[in-house]
């Protein structure tokens, strides 16, 4: 822990104290440097299991980020136009008026393409190349480019499936093999038995379940409202984490992602590392805001992306219940998960920043939890900031 950043420790420490943190851990990185490290709690609710360095937890929708800079490290390398129409290297994804959608409204969110009205198998649900297939096969559910609407299940699969026409690879393989690997980012698409063995159980659950039966609007926004079989995938896809010993059968960067909050400070962290991975132009790609609304229908509420990333929103204003936030500087990039897990990064001050817990919070961005975190990260570099102008002014000629 660098000692400029001990009131991060100590809102870390109230999380437990005064919010009811079950388990949780955080990790911070700045120019390079993990300034915070921090771990604490149990692992399950029900028993003393202790929260661990390496605890993994289910980020949810935090997974996007390994999907969107797949996507992005295929463009760097010249193999992907992010402004070409996706049916350029996906031929059947142009049917039903969907030749103009390009790869950069799969990752602005402003594809129309927000849900799936289809009847599907278990075994569909399981495999992406299915359900990216069934919609392909559907006309969008508004005009392409024009309007925003958060693609919660959808941009996955679609981003999976771009991938997968151009390399042959999954996007879990692709993922693996060009990022998480060479890079040893301890943040998973998929779970094998070492992992498994360190992902922690979700609790509880009634907080994400009750908002989802309640609010019939957000459910048909994700999945449709004739999509029975994913209406309840929706309802118990939290149970695939329920026991930490599950056989996880899908690659979760479609659902969920298993990460440590190091691996997901690493992850962000790739992105600002001065071209040692990505590139001056993706790290702009990911940082300008390209589709913005006052009212985007999953959120109720405003949103901001860049292509691929989150941007700085927050639900305050908003009419309905939902209050929560994802308060990050402008020029600060990254993503929230369901429950209130948080990953972004920040170029100008160089950070990266991690978290995840097991305790799940109501709302669809983050709670007082994570945004308390994120708070006192920049209260603690504005006093960073000070000091460096004193030592200047100090240092000045007379």
């Amino acid at each position: 822990m660098h000692s400029d950043f001990r009131a991060v420790a100590d809102e870390f420490s109230l999380n437990f104290s005064r919010r009811r943190e079950i388990g949780a851990s955080l990790h911070i990185i700045q120019n390079g440097q993990t300034v915070v490290d921090l771990w604490a709690g149990q692992t399950d609710e029900e028993t003393d299991l202790p929260w661990e360095r390496g605890t993994l937890a289910n980020v949810f929708s935090c997974s996007k980020v390994a999907a969107v800079l797949s996507t992005h490290l295929l463009a760097q390398k010249g193999e992907l136009d992010l402004h070409a129409p996706v049916s350029d290297y996906w031929p059947e994804f142009a049917q039903f008026g969907k030749a103009s959608i390009t790869t950069g409204h799969l990752l602005a969110h402003t594809s129309g393409l927000p849900l799936v009205n289809e009847h599907l198998s278990r075994e569909s649900l399981l495999d992406g190349h299915s359900l990216a297939a069934a919609i392909a096969a559907a006309p969008p559910d508004q005009m392409p480019g024009n309007s925003v609407c958060y693609q919660a299940f959808s941009m996955p699969y679609l981003l999976g499936e771009v991938i997968y026409r151009i390399t042959g690879q999954s996007l879990l393989s692709y993922y693996v093999e060009n990022i998480a690997g060479p890079n040893k980012v301890d943040f998973h698409l998929s779970l094998g038995p070492k992992e498994r063995e360190r992902i922690c159980t979700l609790v509880p659950l009634r907080a994400m379940l009750k908002m989802v039966t309640a609010n019939s609007n957000v459910l048909n926004i994700m999945i449709g409202e004739e999509s029975h079989l994913l209406r309840r995938a929706v309802l118990t896809s939290a149970e695939l984490f329920k026991d930490r010993h599950h056989e996880i059968e899908l690659e979760i960067g479609k659902f969920f992602g298993g990460a440590s909050a190091k691996g997901m400070a690493d992850l962000m962290n790739l992105t600002i590392s001065d071209g040692q991975f990505f590139n001056e132009a993706t790290r702009s790609r990911l940082t300008e805001c390209v589709s913005s609304t006052l009212h985007d229908p999953f959120f109720e509420g405003p949103a901001r992306f860049s292509l691929g990333m989150m941007l700085g929103t927050s639900n305050m204003a908003a009419t309905g219940k939902d209050k929560s936030a994802f308060r990050i500087p402008e020029g600060a990039y990254g993503h929230a998960g369901w429950g209130g897990s948080t990953m972004f990064a920040d170029p100008k001050n160089k950070l990266a920043f991690g978290y995840c817990m097991n305790r799940l919070g109501g709302g669809r961005l983050i709670n007082r939890r994570g945004q308390s975190l994120i708070e006192a990260c920049y209260k603690a570099i504005a006093q960073q900031n000070a000091q460096k102008k004193r030592h200047l002014h100090e240092m000045a000629p007379v």
